[in-house]
């Protein structure tokens, strides 16, 4: 083969692909853009935790019937650090495919803190806990109270921590 025609053979390759990419993508949009962010608008750095309820994916049978979802229990992870003006990605996925209420705590550098009446639990270090709502056993772990957040049904959502 020449070099023109295995230039011409690459370079219409990497159309076909180029092309095959891009039609995929507008059949099967990806969930990149669904999320839910946490901001720091306080004027202290603060360390966010974040808790959702881990469900079960419930996909259709053949038929199109769609089995019954089932709750794992709620998970808790931490910490995020943000600096006064920042935002963290604490959650990446489309909020109104799961579960409209979600669940923040944080904590301000300076001793303030950003708590509700729901207790999940946390640990000084960076974590990710199961059944945090049920259970706490452990070394360094400790029962915090979150703020609970109900997305309604929003795909993406930004939650302020504010002074």
């Amino acid at each position: 083969m020449s070099k023109i025609n295995l230039a011409v053979l690459k370079w219409s390759t990497s159309i076909i692909v180029g092309s095959t990419f891009w039609g995929l993508n507008l059949l099967f949009p990806s969930t990149a853009s669904a999320w839910f962010d946490v901001c720091n608008k306080s004027g202290d750095k603060a360390s966010v935790a974040f808790a959702y309820l881990e469900i079960d994916a419930a996909e259709s049978d053949i038929f199109g019937n769609t089995p019954p979802r089932r709750s794992r229990g709620w998970t808790t992870e931490g910490w995020w650090k943000l600096n006064s003006g920042e935002c963290a990605r604490v959650y990446p996925h489309e909020l109104n495919k799961r579960n409209g209420i979600y669940y923040v705590y944080a904590k301000a550098e300076e001793g303030g803190e950003w708590s509700g009446k729901n207790s999940f639990c946390t640990t000084s270090k960076a974590f990710t806990l199961a059944r945090a709502d049920r259970q706490c056993e452990g070394i360094g772990r400790v029962w915090q109270k979150f703020v609970e957040v109900d997305t309604g049904n929003a795909r993406n959502y930004t939650y302020n921590l504010g002074d």
